[in-house]
């Protein structure tokens, strides 16, 4: 196992990811005795040992991983014009929305997303909307 560790490391700098967030999760955990469970923890005490077997180890780690999401996500408030519906709808389907009330000038929404999709979004915003004939 810890060569496997070392090899996803070894790849990830690799391809310039190893410094990106990363959590490590240590599946199969039911595999291993008691004593041995325990030195994982204290060798890897960030790592999140589980069994795919488990259901509510599969929970715990569905809501980690949404958590260390967020976590490394931006927090802003956008004003999404009328007549940008395809932006709206983009932000709806792709970012994870926190709030959204409508206004005068349009929809007043509170994100969380990435840099790049927040750059991403930016930019649409800024477009230009064709005027209907």
């Amino acid at each position: 196992m810890r060569s496997h560790i070392q090899v996803t490391r070894e790849v990830l700098e690799s391809i310039d990811a190893g410094q990106l967030p990363s959590l490590l999760i240590l599946n199969k955990i039911d595999a291993v005795d008691l004593a041995q469970e325990a030195l994982l923890k204290r060798e890897f005490p960030a790592a999140i040992p589980m069994s795919a077997l488990n259901p509510k180890d599969i929970e715990a780690l569905y809501e980690r991983l949404v958590r260390f999401f967020l976590d490394n996500m931006t927090q802003v408030d956008l004003l999404v014009s009328y007549g940008k519906e395809g932006v709206l709808a983009e932000i709806r389907k792709n970012v994870h929305v926190l709030k959204e009330s409508y206004g005068e000038k349009g929809v007043c929404l509170t994100i969380k997303a990435t840099p790049g999709i927040l750059a991403a979004l930016k930019r649409r915003l800024a477009e230009s909307t064709p005027v209907a004939q």
